[in-house]
């Protein structure tokens, strides 16, 4: 997965500003004080050997251990609250709480609007904290430019459910989505071109992506976890190595959801490649 995040540039600078700190100090002094050790120079009696140690067990703490406890953090103290930065392989900082995120599929598109709290409910009691889901476009576009999101295809009402049950939210919403569902959930009336290429660059293709993604963000935008709403990942497309290798299909995808206005900068971006 490839994740939309900034922590590992704090920790590498953190790194660097305490190794060449403690570079400076103790070349500084021996140039400053040619007789005496930074050791010296602060008082401290102690033999140029020690010296060269703590030294360098100074440059390793400041590269390699003190990132790890500040560097998510210390990014967003410098750089303002992004929402959801990752610190480690499983712990994240989600608006400054270290989460691990333990999530659960519950695709509201497949529940009666009347059970999906109750269904929330029970993903919360298996001791998850996230719920993730599809967003079908062959369902919210059933014909070129009529959009439907309501009833049960509410997907704001079923992310505000989450939120009030303290539920994070992972959002997949395609263009492709796999899911046992009818063309991966692209609408059929994309193949009445019979020159469309699908879940390619093909202008055509995109074009009615863009058209959908203009319609869909909207609505997430303001649910993302930096305003206040639940939702702290977008995934692009699903499973796409499975069909093709185009990097170039994946960063158009990628490129217009964040034109959309869903993701941003704000939660994690990540794709499955």
């Amino acid at each position: 997965m490839i994740y939309r995040r900034c922590d590992q540039r704090a920790s590498g600078t953190s790194g660097v500003i305490v190794a060449f700190s403690c570079l400076y100090r103790f070349f500084g002094s021996v140039i400053c004080h040619p007789r005496r050790t930074v050791y010296e120079y602060l008082g401290i009696r102690m033999n140029r050997r020690i010296g060269a140690v703590s030294l360098i067990t100074g440059f390793f703490l400041g590269w390699f251990l003190l990132p790890r406890f500040i560097g998510g953090r210390g990014f967003e103290s410098s750089f303002g609250p992004l929402g959801v930065t990752r610190t480690s392989k499983e712990d994240f900082v989600i608006k400054g709480d270290h989460v691990t995120i333990l999530s659960g599929a519950i695709h509201y598109f497949r529940v009666v609007p009347g059970y999906w709290n109750d269904r929330l409910l029970k993903l919360k009691a298996m001791g998850l904290n996230t719920v993730e889901t599809y967003i079908p476009w062959n369902m919210h576009e059933p014909i070129p430019g009529h959009y439907e999101f309501s009833g049960m295809l509410d997907v704001r009402h079923f992310i505000r459910l989450a939120q009030k049950l303290d539920l994070h939210v992972i959002i997949r919403p395609g263009p492709y989505i796999c899911a046992e569902w009818d063309l991966g959930g692209l609408p059929g009336w994309l193949l009445h071109d019979p020159n469309m290429k699908l879940r390619t660059t093909h202008p055509p293709f995109l074009a009615a992506v863009e058209r959908y993604f203009d319609r869909l963000f909207p609505i997430l935008a303001p649910l993302q976890v930096s305003y206040g709403g639940p939702i702290i990942a977008f995934q692009v497309e699903n499973e796409y190595t499975a069909y093709g290798n185009d990097s170039a299909y994946m960063q158009a995808v990628h490129d217009v959801g964040v034109a959309s206005g869903g993701c941003g900068y704000s939660p994690m971006l990540f794709i499955i490649r």
